[in-house]
């Protein structure tokens, strides 16, 4: 601020490096005087009183001003232009004010600015196509030899015309006149002679400033020594605001001589700015303070939701241990120590397989590793001196799809098998006893064939009557049927192991659908199947059993007035596929969501227990698969079964 207001930088004001030195007073001292030679018609800049004779203006007041400062005599030599830069060149005079240039550069030293001037245009009033400099080109400019305007508008265009004069008056001759184009000059000098110029009338300024340059004095090359005074002075004027008082002496106003402050503007503009970064420096650190605040209390929360996680983890009955991708354990829960027999500092960062008791007897059954591979949820079911768990393993990811741990949860299912045994076992033997009943009914009609031929045998002394024969032959048939069906019923009864066989899928269901066919027929049930009969799956067969009978026994009571029940089976790549369609009543949206249930029936009391599907479902996640239920009331259903060939064998008819 105080360099926008008195041009002064305020550090070399304050250590005071603009004053003028011992040494330099003597060098002024032995100078004894200096030559301040410039143009002596730049009114009211500086030029020769037609009057008084004297050579005046607002520069030479400066000037004088200078000359105090220095405290040594600067003399004024009032020259045409050019001559008084041909001077200075020369070393004959001293300094000279004058605009900056690449050219002047090259012959004169530079001062510190001293005051700041624009350039204008003026040009006949019948010209309004002309706006600025650019439209110059091709024109005739008049300007006094030497002036800047001349290296000004050479560098703009290299070709530019010019009219050459002794000063700027003859100049604006010239162009009321009709001799140049335009002139382009100071606008104080080109100003004040506009106001005494006869017929002024006809020449008009542009509003657009040909130029906005700083003014400085300008010394010979070889005198380095000297412009560190003037510079000198020149600050220490500034500081003073001479400038603008002698400005104000000859033109009673502060515009269009004293820099139109463009450069203050922005400065204060970027004071501005300055102003809101620091506000929004301290806005950011109070936000930054709260934000702190707002996370310490975060902090303290989660470490209080982490000890109320903590304390659940181990208040759980369940074994739960966390595994690193390494296969060590890195946190574990009381139930798991418990079980262990360790304490918690021996069993973390341990792997698996160095403690006494283990879950897998190999890494290639680990469903641990399995869930890092895949990033899936696996289950399997193990037993460990008669106690069965049910084994679960979760991922846990850092990013989505990169598994950094894995949860293990072992839970003792051990009373839950004992009594989905029992479950188990009462309902084979309910379907034992509808076999039964249906086996009898299938059984009697042969055997009352049996009994009327072997009448007609007893009574025919003709062995060689065709009649005889008939009726061996249809003994025989019955006798047949009646042996099959009693096959059927005793493979279907026998009491099976845990152990899974192969099992031809399609051949296995059309045994046990033979036995339902009485049953379908009287209700006007037909059946279809489809599929290959080489489709084959290890598998339980008691499992498999009560799979296809209760799925087969709900189509069955679902069809009360006749329908058509598809069995099909397909094996794909990976999985194999068994559908169970019917096309009775279907099933309400909210059965549905209660179908697989334990206890859940929608059949009259002593119809059903509401345990069948329930121990489908069983079943089928006991083998890894998949049974999804489709209907509506009205369209039929179709219950899907997946069994994944990870866990059996694919179709081998390919």
């Amino acid at each position: 601020y105080y360099f926008i207001a008195s041009d002064i930088n305020l550090a070399d004001h304050l250590f005071k490096r603009n004053r003028i030195t011992k040494e330099e007073k003597e060098w002024l001292n032995n100078k004894r005087f200096l030559v301040y030679g410039s143009d002596r018609s730049s009114p009211p800049l500086r030029y020769v009183d037609s009057e008084s004779g004297q050579y005046i203006g607002l520069v030479v007041d400066y000037v004088n001003a200078l000359s105090i400062e220095l405290g040594i005599e600067i003399k004024l030599e009032p020259l045409v232009w050019s001559h008084a830069l041909k001077k200075l060149e020369n070393g004959e005079t001293d300094f000279s004010d004058m605009f900056t240039s690449k050219e002047r550069a090259e012959k004169y030293l530079f001062s510190d600015k001293i005051y700041y001037l624009r350039g204008i245009i003026v040009t006949n009033s019948d010209r309004p196509s002309l706006k600025n400099t650019d439209d110059l080109k091709n024109l005739v400019v008049a300007v006094p030899t030497g002036d800047f305007a001349i290296d000004f508008l050479k560098s703009k265009n290299p070709d530019q015309k010019f009219l050459l004069t002794h000063d700027n008056y003859t100049a604006l001759e010239k162009v009321r006149d009709g001799f140049a184009d335009a002139v382009v000059g100071d606008e104080p000098v080109l100003s004040y002679y506009m106001k005494k110029l006869p017929g002024r009338e006809a020449l008009k300024i542009l509003p657009e400033p040909a130029y906005e340059q700083e003014c400085v004095l300008g010394l010979p090359k070889t005198e380095k020594a000297l412009l560190k005074i003037i510079n000198k002075g020149i600050h220490s004027l500034n500081s003073k605001g001479m400038m603008l008082k002698i400005q104000q002496k000859w033109l009673g106003v502060t515009a269009g001589f004293v820099q139109s402050k463009k450069t203050e503007r922005i400065l204060f503009v970027l004071m501005i700015i300055a102003v809101f970064l620091i506000f929004g420096l301290f806005i950011f650190s109070q936000f930054n303070k709260a934000l702190k605040r707002e996370i310490s209390r975060r902090t303290e929360e989660l470490s209080l939701s982490r000890n109320e996680l903590r304390a659940t983890f181990d208040g759980l009955a369940h074994l739960m241990a966390t595994y690193n991708e390494k296969c060590e354990i890195v946190n574990v829960n009381k139930s798991f120590v418990k079980f262990i027999g360790e304490g918690p500092d021996e069993i973390l960062q341990k792997h698996c397989f160095s403690l006494d008791k283990k879950f897998f007897e190999n890494c290639s059954s680990c469903i641990v590793k399995k869930t890092f591979k895949q990033n899936k949820i696996f289950k399997k079911e193990i037993t460990d001196k008669g106690i069965i768990f049910e084994l679960s393993s979760y991922p846990i990811e850092l990013h989505k799809s990169e598994v950094k741990k894995v949860l293990l949860m072992a839970k003792d299912i051990t009373a839950e098998k004992i009594t989905e045994k029992k479950i188990f076992q009462d309902n084979k033997m309910a379907a034992i006893g509808q076999l039964a009943a249906g086996m009898a009914h299938e059984i009697r009609n042969p055997l009352g064939l049996i009994r009327n031929y072997s009448y007609l045998l007893k009574h025919t002394t003709d062995k060689n009557n065709p009649q005889i024969s008939k009726c061996i032959s249809q003994i025989d048939t019955s006798v047949d049927k009646a042996g099959s069906i009693i096959d059927n019923i005793l493979n279907f009864s026998r009491l099976d192991n845990e152990d899974n066989e192969k099992i031809f899928i399609l051949s296995y269901v059309n045994e046990i659908l033979l036995l339902e066919k009485k049953l379908m027929h009287s209700k006007k049930i037909r059946y279809e199947i489809n599929g290959s009969d080489n489709i084959s799956y290890f598998i339980n067969r008691e499992v498999l059993k009560h799979i296809v009978i209760n799925l087969t026994g709900n189509a069955i009571d679902a069809m009360p007035d006749g329908g058509k029940l598809t069995v099909s089976a397909e094996a794909g790549d990976k999985n194999l596929i068994l559908k169970f369609s019917d096309t009775g009543s279907g099933i309400t949206v909210s059965d549905i969501e209660n179908i697989f249930n334990p206890f859940f029936t929608t059949k009259k009391r002593g119809k059903g227990t509401g345990l069948g599907l329930y121990i489908v479902y069983s079943d089928v996640k006991r083998y890894g698969g998949e049974i999804t239920v489709k209907s509506s009331p009205g369209t039929g259903t179709v219950f899907t079964i997946i069994f994944p060939f990870e866990n059996g064998v694919q179709n081998e008819s390919v």
